[in-house]
């Protein structure tokens, strides 16, 4: 692809690959402006690709919505880059908390991905399909995912531990459902693509897998301090979610170690980082993780979130408005919304403006304008 070969775009993906984000995306919106200027649908595609999948990686949802859509336009006009485009639609879905759509979209990229012979696609979109089930609280269904991610990256020979992140993942996974001496071999096999690679994430990554390791091995006390040293570390990478779940995993330790003043600071971090970042399926994690420490109380078995969410739509306003108000997306609030109305057992707005059990008032500073 002439695209993939051109200097300034692998200069963009070269920057993005090392996680040095702003960086790549200052060089992914000059591809942009030249594509745009000289008509090269193809260079603007790809600059559309790499700034979506950047703004991902650094979860600004908005920007990343904005240029997925605009790609999606490109490739429903040209062709270019269609699993591309998936890509970046269904992963937007799964941290703005649209489960529904998320696996739609995901899995028809896989369908297209097997049907066209592209593995490397293939194993994003079973990596992005595991990371959602791990959103979700359920490993057991992340694991056989994540392992048929791992086994299209060996068999087509990738190294990079940048283009290995599944297995990060699948280690949690793999420790939360006991299987030991399978999470070990994944992080032997991740130690060893990291061995030599002189990037800032991979220390504090390493840490906290080792201390999700020790966790579910009962050394809460070596684990805590593994994750201890992987969130002082990670203040310094641009991963604003994995910093969030590392700070969710240490909360999670502490909380079996019986610290529970440390455990609700730790989850309090996880679930404000969680909701600046308008990632509700996370945010709900840490806030279930602090009823357990006691450190927070439900009203009608929801979330604070979603107490606000349902305040709001009940007194009228709409799912944008409700977004700006929260700084989340509309598809966030769409799903919210969702689990709401189950958890209330209504149907409707209407219905919801007349469920008034367990739905407090904001006062009028916190009302939407």
């Amino acid at each position: 692809d002439e695209v993939e070969l051109s200097a300034s775009a692998v200069a963009a993906d070269l920057a993005r690959l090392s996680l040095d984000l702003e960086e790549a995306h200052k060089r992914y919106e000059r591809l942009l402006r030249v594509a745009a200027d000289q008509g090269d649908v193809r260079s603007e595609a790809w600059a559309r690709f790499g700034l979506a999948l950047v703004d991902l990686q650094l979860v600004r949802l908005g920007s990343a919505e904005r240029h997925s859509h605009a790609l999606s336009d490109l490739t429903d006009q040209t062709d270019l880059m269609y699993l591309q485009a998936f890509r970046c639609a269904a992963q937007h879905a799964a941290l703005s908390g649209d489960v529904e759509r998320a696996r739609e979209v995901a899995g028809i990229g896989l369908c297209e991905a097997e049907l066209r012979g592209e593995p490397l696609s293939l194993r994003r979109f079973l990596g992005l399909l595991g990371a959602l089930e791990l959103s979700l609280g359920d490993p057991a269904a992340a694991v056989p995912l994540l392992a048929q991610a791992r086994t299209v990256a060996t068999a087509v020979g990738i190294r990079d531990p940048g283009m290995l992140w599944s297995l990060v993942d699948e280690v949690e996974a793999l420790a939360s459902v006991g299987d030991l001496p399978a999470a070990r071999e994944v992080l032997e096999q991740f130690t060893a693509a990291a061995t030599g690679v002189d990037r800032a994430w991979i220390t504090p990554t390493l840490d906290r897998l080792g201390g999700v390791l020790a966790a579910a091995e009962g050394d809460l006390a070596r684990a805590i301090e593994l994750l201890k040293a992987a969130v002082d570390d990670e203040d310094s990478v641009p991963l604003p979610l994995e910093r969030a779940r590392t700070w969710l995993l240490l909360g999670r330790v502490e909380r079996r170690a019986k610290q529970r003043g440390r455990a609700r600071e730790a989850l309090n971090h996880a679930s404000a980082l969680f909701a600046d970042l308008g990632t509700p399926l996370w945010h709900e994690q840490a806030e279930r993780e602090l009823t357990r420490t006691g450190g927070r109380e439900r009203t009608a078995g929801l979330t604070p979130t979603e107490l606000r969410v349902a305040d709001l739509v009940a007194r009228g306003a709409t799912n944008k408005e409700a977004a700006a108000h929260l700084y989340i997306t509309v598809s966030a609030i769409e799903a919210t919304l969702s689990r709401i109305y189950r958890k209330l057992g209504v149907r409707s707005r209407s219905e919801l403006a007349r469920q008034s059990v367990g739905v407090p008032t904001l006062s009028e500073s916190e009302k939407p304008t």
